[in-house]
């Protein structure tokens, strides 16, 4: 099969990344990887057009390459890939990003890739903005570029934000949660895990692409509980050992866990979550990281209250 997208950038690297080069050997360690990743990227997409499974499709940088990882195979969006298909829901990944890439190459050449393909998406994923944030012109127009991108995107595209609360990253977060809240766009937060850094210092390792996952895996399976057309009382649940949404429950702080593991059990046609503060019910769709089928010590019921277990301290 014929498809003449690169995964590689067009433009030679930029001060910044040669002065970093210079200073820092693990720079160079990383970035021998950009090329053969993009190769293997584009394999797989010759590989993903000519099978049959629902598509995802792929929008960002390196770090939707896996540039960090010591391979391909634990980039996140194959750990998520992996983890869905665990659980029964399964894509073909078609990965139109590329090392360098700035949200006006999403706009500009990504998303006018996605439209030329000939099967419409399931699902896109979007993750993207380091690289803008390093070029002072660049981060000045962030949101600018942001809100062009955003409006481009096809409707229920899953966006990231990051976890940052001040500056431009914080208002970028604004903006996509503005458009999630528009009903646009759906709205990933991500936790990165501290230290989990490639030898480059800047890229996940295989343990920070696994926290990617993690985030992305739960957003994915919340937007398919909550699609439309998706019938309420439907065997669509599932179960989690911790919220990982950035309101959270109330009175739960959604990064401790605790001896009384939280959980979130979702249904066909609403989200419930468990804390040591009892069941709430969510707002709109909350992101949680999943638990194992065979690890879990809450089960849902038909109406959608938990069934408590000895194992959580229930009686």
């Amino acid at each position: 099969m014929t498809f003449e997208y690169s995964n590689l950038n067009d433009r030679s690297p930029g001060w910044f990344f040669r002065l970093a080069r210079r200073l820092l050997p693990g720079v160079g360690l990383v970035e021998n990887e950009i090329k053969p990743y993009a190769q293997a990227w584009h394999e797989r997409n010759l590989a993903a057009l000519a099978s049959a499974d629902p598509l995802w499709v792929v929008l960002g940088d390196s770090l939707s390459q896996g540039v960090g990882a010591s391979s391909i195979e634990h980039s996140w969006v194959l750990q998520t890939q992996r983890a869905l298909a665990g659980r029964g829901v399964r894509y073909r990944i078609v990965n139109l990003s590329f090392s360098g890439a700035r949200v006006n190459d999403v706009l500009n050449r990504q998303i006018p890739a996605l439209a030329g393909l000939s099967a419409a998406p399931e699902l896109v994923t979007v993750l993207i903005g380091s690289n803008d944030i390093i070029k002072r012109d660049l981060r000045a127009r962030l949101p600018e570029h942001y809100r062009a991108m955003l409006s481009a995107l096809p409707a229920g595209a899953l966006v990231a934000t990051v976890p940052r609360t001040r500056g431009v990253q914080a208002e970028v977060n604004r903006i996509v949660h503005e458009a999630a809240d528009a009903g646009a766009v759906v709205a990933v937060p991500l936790h990165f895990t501290a230290g989990a850094r490639a030898p480059d210092h800047f890229h996940p390792d295989d343990t920070g692409y696994a926290a990617i996952a993690a985030d992305f895996t739960a957003a994915i399976l919340a937007r398919r509980l909550t699609a439309p057309g998706r019938q309420a009382g439907s065997p669509a649940w599932y179960v989690a050992d911790w919220l990982m949404s950035e309101d959270g429950a109330p009175g739960y702080d959604s990064r401790r866990r605790s001896s009384h593991r939280p959980a979130a059990v979702g249904g066909a046609d609403h989200l419930a979550v468990h804390s040591p503060h009892g069941w709430a019910a969510a707002q709109r769709p909350c992101l949680v990281r999943l638990a194992r089928p065979d690890d879990t010590d809450l089960q849902p019921t038909q109406d959608g209250k938990g069934q408590r277990h000895a194992a959580d301290g229930g009686g």
